[in-house]
């Protein structure tokens, strides 16, 4: 199978009659502000990582597998999920993964590593980067 594009978004919405999918609010990154003592360990946000697939040769029915993992900007992985991409009817598979919430472990570039499982190992087909900025907000309240 062969990997077409992959994008993190806020939403994804998919046409009914024609099938085709419309993306809202693609991300690149992103920047919250926190209250308490300490920064959060996982960042409540929502989004939908979107993927499409196709035939190695589009008159070949194929299956595979998929799998992201989740890189954080010190090095440490997360697998984050792992599924089946079935091109034995379609041609053409899209993926759409909702997100919620993210580990966090600090201001950077965080990936999203999406591979496909080979006969021995897995490999890399893509990975998307996403800016993530985690900042105190400051204390409200009267003194």
């Amino acid at each position: 199978m062969r990997h077409i594009w992959s994008v993190i978004c806020q939403d994804a919405v998919i046409d009914k009659n024609s099938n085709a999918v419309s993306l809202f609010k693609c991300l690149e990154g992103f920047s919250a502000k926190f209250a308490g003592p300490q920064l959060p360990s996982d960042i409540p946000v929502a989004c939908k990582f979107v993927t499409l697939w196709s035939r190695s040769e589009m008159s070949t029915p194929e299956k595979g597998s998929a799998r992201i993992r989740y890189r954080m900007p010190q090095g440490k992985e997360v697998e984050f999920v792992q599924y089946e991409v079935d091109l034995t009817v379609q041609s053409r598979h899209r993926t759409v993964l909702d997100v919620q919430g993210l580990p966090y472990q600090g201001n950077g570039v965080y990936e999203f590593i999406l591979e496909t499982q080979g006969e021995d190992s897995w490999r890399p087909v893509t990975d998307v980067p996403l800016q993530v900025t985690v900042e105190h907000a400051p204390a409200s309240g009267k003194q």
